[in-house]
């Protein structure tokens, strides 16, 4: 028996009409009755969705391990719903207070993620996504990311950084942030403040540093909340990033909800920041070759 925290996130069991506790027999059953009448050649749809739909939904109900990790997310999301249920009822509103709308809600969440409709954002039974600690937008693909901020002698090197959970536009501010201050301000550090100084702008440069456990986390969290608002491709794509970061087996299920197509990683190195970041590098490098040049030239007329 499946527990009651149930949603059929791809609605396979209600493409063919039955139960999440429906026996082989019964799912076959139920195959054969509702394929005759949407098949293209029979009445049914002219385009075959109605078809495809029943078909893909039965090639994974009648496959015993694909639909026990498919039970496997249904059961998860639904748990997580009853959850975020719980938690929004154990905070009521005061009477005669409007609930006032955050931002992640009236914002439509970037990069390239479509808004939600409005009576999906914010519903009780929905489980909230990650937002930007920054511009508090939801993205799809946010990461928890520590930048170096050297600031000279002042502060010991464990505290100087800054970190959070950011989206990528937001991720390339702070780093910019952080590095303009390291290139003023790191080199007084003594007595290794050079060294210090070059690693954690080179550090900034590539990104950042970014816990594989944290990250995975927090997309593991993304993708459920996706799953539930009805995004399974979106979900399955956050999920591979997940174990991308930390593999794990409990996210095949997740992962399994898309076709195999990958998210693009939109965070990977270049991009105006990255370019502003290498610029004073290029500067300094060109300033050493004129010194350089110029020095032999004069050790050579001497």
């Amino acid at each position: 028996m499946l527990a009651d925290d149930f949603t059929d996130v791809k609605g396979y069991y209600q493409a063919l009409g039955i139960k999440p506790g429906a026996n082989a027999a019964a799912i076959k059953r139920a195959y054969r009755a509702r394929v005759k009448d949407a098949h293209p050649d029979t009445g049914g749809d002219e385009d075959g969705a109605a078809f495809r739909e029943i078909s893909d939904a039965y090639d994974i109900l009648c496959d015993t391990v694909k639909r026990r990790e498919y039970d496997a997310v249904c059961s998860t999301v639904g748990a997580t719903q009853r959850q975020a249920s719980e938690n929004r009822q154990s905070k009521p509103t005061p009477t005669g207070d409007r609930p006032r709308p955050t931002r992640d809600a009236r914002k439509p969440a970037n990069e390239n993620v479509e808004a939600e409709p409005e009576a999906a954002r914010g519903a009780p039974d929905m489980p909230e996504p990650v937002q930007c600690d920054r511009c508090e937008t939801v993205s799809a693909q946010p990461r928890h990311v520590r930048f170096q901020r050297l600031m000279g002698p002042q502060k010991p090197i464990s505290e100087s950084f800054v970190e959070g959970v950011y989206c990528k536009s937001c991720a390339d501010k702070v780093a910019l942030e952080a590095s303009a201050l390291t290139w003023l301000l790191g080199w007084w550090r003594i007595p290794r403040g050079p060294v210090e100084t070059v690693r954690g702008l080179v550090g900034n440069l590539v990104g950042g540093t970014m816990d594989p456990d944290v990250n995975a986390a927090i997309l593991t969290r993304q993708s459920l909340a996706f799953a539930a608002r009805g995004n399974p491709a979106l979900a399955s794509g956050l999920a591979m990033q997940a174990y991308a970061f930390r593999p794990d087996d409990g996210l095949k299920a997740l992962i399994g909800l898309g076709d195999g197509r990958r998210l693009k990683d939109r965070w990977r190195a270049g991009g105006m920041a990255f370019i502003l970041q290498t610029l004073p590098f290029a500067l300094v490098a060109a300033w050493l070759l004129i010194w350089a040049g110029s020095t032999v030239l004069a050790l050579l007329r001497a």
